[in-house]
Formats: C-alpha cells, structure tokens, sequence
C-alpha cells in the first residue's frame, strides 16, 4: 500500500441558537481517504448544573463512528480524543470507497443562556 499524503483539517462548530440540536457535514471525504485520527476542543462550554449537552462524530452510515455521545467535559479547552468510536476500535480508521462526510451531532441539553462552541479535528490519509 503506498501512501500519497496526509491532510490535517479542522472547523468550529456553535449551534445556529441557544437551545438548537442540529446535524452538520464538516468534512468532505473523497473515496480512497482513511480518517486515522479525530478529535474534539471544546471552545465555549455548555455544561449547566449537571446535565450537559452532547457531541457525536460520524457519517452518514454511523453517527457516532468516531466518537461516542461526549458530555461530560464541558469546560473551554478540554480535547476529547475521538479514539471511543467504533471506526477506530480494530481498523484503524475508515477507508472511504465512496465520497462522503464527516459530521457532528450535536444534542442540546440543558436550558440556559450558553451557546456552545468547539474545534473539530480530523486526520485524512489518501491510500491507493
């Protein structure tokens, strides 16, 4: 297998309101990447109380491939390793054999007056 490159790209993430859950493709994936690494930076917090929202990184076949439903760091600058997910439990990331995205579900939590902002993180290497 010859590796042609790796790409590192990120983009922030804040809810369209206070109070939204939303869905949104943050990466374009073209067929024959590998997503080997993902990763979370929780810019603005949401946690109020106890209960706090969520965020989930996947695709369009699994939600939360990357990462799993993270809400218990809540606190501006906490990273979140992706490495929870299933894509990366035995294969090392998924091999895209078709165009795709990469999203992040994002859950709203709790009332309050906090619109949320993070840093997503992905890793891309083009395989042939």
């Amino acid at each position: 297998m010859t590796y042609l490159h790796t790409r590192v790209v990120e983009r922030d993430f804040q809810p369209t309101a206070i109070g939204s859950t939303q869905t949104k493709a943050l990466f374009a994936v073209k067929a024959g990447e590998r997503c080997i690494a993902a990763s979370l930076k929780i810019l603005i917090g949401s946690q109020v109380g106890t209960a706090t929202s969520t965020y989930k990184l996947g695709d369009g076949a699994t939600v939360d491939g990357y990462m799993t439903a993270q809400g218990t760091v809540q606190v501006a600058g906490v990273i979140v390793d992706g490495g929870a997910g299933a894509f990366f439990a035995s294969a090392g990331g998924k091999l895209y054999t078709a165009d795709d995205t990469i999203d992040l579900v994002y859950t709203f939590g709790v009332p309050g007056n906090i619109n949320p902002k993070c840093r997503v993180r992905v890793v891309l290497r083009k395989e042939w």
